[in-house]
């Protein structure tokens, strides 16, 4: 068992990668996405079933061209499609993906 405190995690150095890993293993993976205000993370093609939680902040999330936008709270389940991300004032996410 592994308790995170999702509001409390450093971000590590500002030019790093926007995510930390939280689990990893052969059926999914736990990440926490941390992107800065003007934040991108550009189109990913993904394989799997991807949940998005939002933790804090406000992002908007492209689907297969199709925005989306989420807020503090808000929840987004989506089969394997092509991803973007970005924050205009930052936000902190939670990413699973379903293997």
């Amino acid at each position: 068992m592994n308790i995170h405190r999702l509001r409390a995690l450093d971000p590590g150095p500002p030019d790093g990668p926007p995510r930390k890993v939280l689990h990893e293993s052969a059926k999914f993976k736990a990440l926490l996405i941390m992107l800065p205000p003007g934040g991108v993370i550009p189109p990913c093609e993904m394989s799997s079933h991807v949940i998005f939680t939002v933790i804090e902040g406000a992002v908007e999330v492209t689907v297969n061209g199709d925005p989306v936008a989420l807020t503090d709270g808000d929840c987004l389940i989506t089969e394997p499609a092509t991803l973007s991300m970005r924050s205009a004032g930052g936000a902190r996410v939670m990413g699973t993906q379903i293997h």
